[in-house]
């Protein structure tokens, strides 16, 4: 599949599914939607965002940055999703993440995400990589 037909089919699915917004809205937030973290080998949070890590499953071990969730009666462009860095006070580019209702995680909170890196990229992205959520669990439990 070309780069330009990949993209195509990102767009769409961003414009028919989601919505970003500056937090979560007040629902349930206790509720999981995903199992917990599987027992899966180590991510390289670095190589997924230069786009230079290999696909497959992995666990990655990060902070939760930022969260948008589209309101139930809205019409959104931007999927539901986490953003994600290796420190809670980074600077630098954070990698997102598509998740169903995103309000279920807690801003600044450490995270195990299983996830699986695919080898297609973000063109004329900082983020390098598409990188699917599996499972998670909370590193203090």
């Amino acid at each position: 599949m070309t780069k330009n037909c990949v993209f195509g089919a990102f767009i769409a699915i961003l414009l028919l599914s989601g919505c970003q917004i500056l937090g979560p809205d007040s629902g349930d937030v206790s509720t999981s939607t995903y199992p917990k973290a599987l027992d899966l080998p180590a991510a390289d949070f670095g190589a997924i965002m230069t786009g230079q890590h290999k696909a497959g499953r992995f666990n990655l071990t990060i902070f939760v940055t930022g969260i948008s969730e589209c309101p139930e009666d809205a019409i959104c462009i931007i999927a539901d999703h986490i953003q994600v860095a290796e420190s809670p006070f980074t600077d630098g580019f954070s990698l997102m993440i598509e998740a169903s209702k995103p309000s279920q995680f807690k801003l600044d909170d450490e995270f195990i995400l299983s996830i699986e890196v695919l080898e297609e990229a973000f063109p004329e992205s900082q983020q390098a990589q598409f990188v699917r959520l599996l499972a998670y669990s909370p590193t203090t439990e």
